[in-house]
Protein backbone atom coordinates (compact mmCIF):
# COMPACT_ATOMS: atom_id res chain seq x y z
CA UNK A 1 0.00 0.00 0.00
CA UNK A 2 1.35 3.51 -0.49
CA UNK A 3 2.88 4.98 2.25
CA UNK A 4 0.61 8.16 1.79
CA UNK A 5 -2.95 6.40 1.73
CA UNK A 6 -1.25 4.79 4.59
CA UNK A 7 -0.68 7.92 5.88
CA UNK A 8 -4.04 9.37 4.95
CA UNK A 9 -6.09 6.30 6.53
CA UNK A 10 -4.35 6.57 9.84
CA UNK A 11 -5.20 10.09 9.90
CA UNK A 12 -9.23 9.43 9.00
CA UNK A 13 -9.22 6.61 11.94
CA UNK A 14 -7.43 8.83 14.10
CA UNK A 15 -10.05 11.42 13.63
CA UNK A 16 -13.40 9.19 13.81
CA UNK A 17 -11.76 7.49 16.78
CA UNK A 18 -11.40 11.64 18.71
CA UNK A 19 -15.38 12.51 17.66
CA UNK A 20 -16.80 8.90 18.80
CA UNK A 21 -15.04 10.06 22.39
CA UNK A 22 -16.00 13.63 22.25
CA UNK A 23 -19.56 11.70 21.68
CA UNK A 24 -19.59 9.08 24.20
CA UNK A 25 -18.40 11.47 26.53
CA UNK A 26 -20.88 14.50 25.77
CA UNK A 27 -23.81 11.40 25.84
CA UNK A 28 -22.38 10.42 29.58
CA UNK A 29 -22.31 13.68 30.29
CA UNK A 30 -25.76 14.79 28.91
CA UNK A 31 -27.40 11.35 29.83
CA UNK A 32 -28.67 12.07 33.92
CA UNK A 33 -30.38 15.65 32.26
CA UNK A 34 -32.10 13.62 29.68
CA UNK A 35 -33.38 11.26 32.20
CA UNK A 36 -34.40 13.90 34.61
CA UNK A 37 -36.37 15.70 31.78
CA UNK A 38 -38.17 12.53 30.72
CA UNK A 39 -39.33 11.63 34.16
CA UNK A 40 -40.77 15.55 34.56
CA UNK A 41 -42.53 15.22 31.08
CA UNK A 42 -43.86 11.54 31.96
CA UNK A 43 -45.17 12.43 34.97
CA UNK A 44 -46.69 15.45 33.62
CA UNK A 45 -48.74 14.19 30.84
CA UNK A 46 -49.55 11.04 32.13
CA UNK A 47 -50.94 13.21 35.12
CA UNK A 48 -52.92 15.31 32.84
CA UNK A 49 -54.24 12.08 30.53
CA UNK A 50 -55.38 10.28 33.92
CA UNK A 51 -56.99 13.60 34.69
CA UNK A 52 -58.11 14.18 31.20
CA UNK A 53 -60.07 10.61 31.66
CA UNK A 54 -61.44 11.05 34.59
CA UNK A 55 -63.31 13.92 33.10
CA UNK A 56 -64.53 11.30 30.60
CA UNK A 57 -65.79 8.73 33.46
CA UNK A 58 -67.61 12.30 35.02
CA UNK A 59 -68.93 13.24 31.74
CA UNK A 60 -69.97 9.91 30.48
CA UNK A 61 -71.96 9.54 33.78
CA UNK A 62 -73.93 12.49 34.42
CA UNK A 63 -75.21 12.32 30.93
CA UNK A 64 -76.22 8.04 31.50
CA UNK A 65 -77.79 9.64 34.03
CA UNK A 66 -79.24 12.79 33.00
CA UNK A 67 -80.43 9.94 29.65
CA UNK A 68 -82.27 7.48 32.22
CA UNK A 69 -84.17 11.01 34.39
CA UNK A 70 -85.05 11.76 30.78
CA UNK A 71 -86.53 8.73 29.79
CA UNK A 72 -88.13 8.25 32.59
CA UNK A 73 -90.62 11.47 33.00
CA UNK A 74 -90.61 10.78 28.72
CA UNK A 75 -92.18 7.21 29.33
CA UNK A 76 -89.27 5.56 27.40
CA UNK A 77 -90.86 6.46 24.04
CA UNK A 78 -87.98 8.59 22.62
CA UNK A 79 -85.58 6.79 21.16
CA UNK A 80 -82.85 9.18 21.87
CA UNK A 81 -83.46 9.07 25.38
CA UNK A 82 -82.25 5.04 24.70
CA UNK A 83 -79.55 5.27 22.60
CA UNK A 84 -77.87 8.64 24.48
CA UNK A 85 -78.33 6.94 27.16
CA UNK A 86 -76.44 3.04 26.00
CA UNK A 87 -73.80 5.21 24.19
CA UNK A 88 -73.08 7.13 27.71
CA UNK A 89 -73.03 3.95 29.85
CA UNK A 90 -70.69 2.09 26.40
CA UNK A 91 -68.59 5.54 27.09
CA UNK A 92 -68.50 5.21 31.12
CA UNK A 93 -67.14 1.68 30.82
CA UNK A 94 -64.50 2.22 28.23
CA UNK A 95 -63.57 5.43 29.77
CA UNK A 96 -62.88 3.45 33.54
CA UNK A 97 -61.25 0.63 31.37
CA UNK A 98 -58.43 3.16 30.42
CA UNK A 99 -58.81 5.40 34.16
CA UNK A 100 -57.31 1.99 35.16
CA UNK A 101 -54.72 1.60 32.44
CA UNK A 102 -53.78 5.46 32.60
CA UNK A 103 -53.08 5.22 36.65
CA UNK A 104 -50.84 2.28 35.91
CA UNK A 105 -48.91 4.37 33.95
CA UNK A 106 -49.09 6.86 36.30
CA UNK A 107 -48.33 5.43 39.66
CA UNK A 108 -45.57 3.91 37.44
CA UNK A 109 -43.85 7.10 36.48
CA UNK A 110 -44.55 9.07 40.36
CA UNK A 111 -43.05 5.73 42.26
CA UNK A 112 -41.16 3.79 40.24
CA UNK A 113 -39.29 5.99 38.04
CA UNK A 114 -35.96 3.68 37.02
CA UNK A 115 -38.87 1.35 35.77
CA UNK A 116 -40.37 3.90 33.63
CA UNK A 117 -37.11 4.99 32.35
CA UNK A 118 -35.91 1.54 31.35
CA UNK A 119 -39.29 0.36 30.01
CA UNK A 120 -39.15 3.70 27.80
CA UNK A 121 -35.51 2.69 26.65
CA UNK A 122 -36.48 -0.73 25.72
CA UNK A 123 -38.85 1.02 23.53
CA UNK A 124 -36.41 2.98 21.83
CA UNK A 125 -34.50 0.58 21.00
CA UNK A 126 -36.90 -1.82 19.37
Amino acid sequence: MDPVLQQQLAEYLKSIATTAQAGAAFVVEQAPLVVQEKIAYGRAVETVALLAWLVGVVVCARSGRAAWAAAEKDDYDNPFYIFGGLAAVIGLVVSVLFVFGQFAAVAKVWFAPRLYILEWAARLVR
